[in-house]
């Protein structure tokens, strides 16, 4: 018999992996990269996923806000790192919308080939980044006033990562003479309560809509020229918004 030839391909040897993430964070997104050590021995792609532990421990087992995602869609993403090259690339440059609820990010790499070999270290390259409790957000140019047959509503866009609110505070701008006060305190406690526990409330994570009826018994309702709008929570009060008709 002849003889016979092998061809052994020699296991790849990797520079330490790292997953990159800010080492602060703030507004509703975030940048997410990955490095290598040393440039690539080889082509690389894997997986990137992220998982999620709210900092409310009464919410459900598993609790995640819909709105967590990468910008590309999905809690997962694919990326690569070209032989040589230092630094993965990701689809929308690893971009991450934080959702709106406060919490643990885990980040972590779940798969990690060169070819068909698995070249995923042990244990899985992660991060986290932690969302703190914050005040309420009332998103800009949310706050209007709309006109009802018995007087007007207030109608408020935000957010709260406590998914809670205690008090929403409304001052109002008047031209003319008006009966009444010109500023309200209004206990929303369990309004909120309500909303967040229910399945709405849910798939929303700590984002909101909250219409306020207000009732006028005299005077004319376009005398009311706009509105400011702060929100208070177990952290504290919002940034006021104003609005109009």
């Amino acid at each position: 018999a002849g003889p016979v030839t092998f061809t052994i391909n020699p296991a790849v040897q990797l520079p330490p992996v790292t997953v990159v993430v800010p080492v602060q964070v703030s507004g509703g997104s975030a940048q997410i990269g990955i490095t290598l050590g040393a440039a690539s021995p080889a082509d690389l792609s894997g997986t990137l996923e992220l998982t999620f532990t709210p900092a409310d421990s009464s919410l459900p087992a598993n609790y995640s806000d819909p709105a967590l995602q990468f910008l590309a869609g999905g809690r997962t993403v694919t990326f690569t790192i070209a032989r040589g090259a230092t630094n993965a690339v990701l689809p929308q440059d690893g971009r991450l919308n934080l959702g709106t609820v406060a919490g643990t990010i885990l980040i972590r790499i779940t798969r990690l080939v060169a070819g068909t070999q698995n070249v995923l270290p042990s244990p899985e390259p992660s991060a986290r980044i932690t969302i703190a409790n914050a005040v309420p957000t009332i998103t800009p140019g949310s706050v209007r006033i709309i006109p009802t047959a018995s007087g007007f509503d207030v109608e408020v866009i935000g957010s709260s990562n406590t998914r809670q609110i205690t008090r929403a505070t409304l001052t109002f701008q008047v031209s003319g003479a008006v009966d009444g006060d010109s500023t309200f305190t209004i206990d929303v406690t369990q309004i909120f309560n309500a909303y967040f526990a229910s399945t709405t409330g849910l798939a929303n994570g700590g984002a909101f809509r909250l219409r306020i009826p207000f009732t006028l018994s005299g005077g004319d309702a376009s005398a009311i020229t706009s509105v400011s709008v702060t929100l208070t929570n177990s952290v504290g009060v919002s940034v006021a918004v104003s609005g109009g008709r």
